[in-house]
């Protein structure tokens, strides 16, 4: 199961720290759910969604991830 971070209104995945790519193939991968919403949180970056995708199954799961404005 691979588990990436997109951001929904640019549509580019995270690539390592504040980089950012259009190419899926670059974005990290982390080791589960947790470990990507937790960096969510830390960094507190906003539009994000969390994307699971599988070579066992032909679609991507979306969890949009809603931080509450401060």
């Amino acid at each position: 199961m691979r588990v990436l971070l997109r951001n929904t209104k640019t549509g580019q995945y995270l690539q390592h720290s504040d980089k950012w790519t259009q190419n899926r193939s670059e974005a990290a991968i982390f080791e589960n759910t947790r470990q990507a919403l937790s960096l969510v949180l830390k960094e507190r970056l906003c539009d994000m969604e969390i994307l699971l995708g599988s070579e066992d199954i032909p679609y991507d799961v979306h969890l949009p991830i809603n931080l509450p404005q401060i």
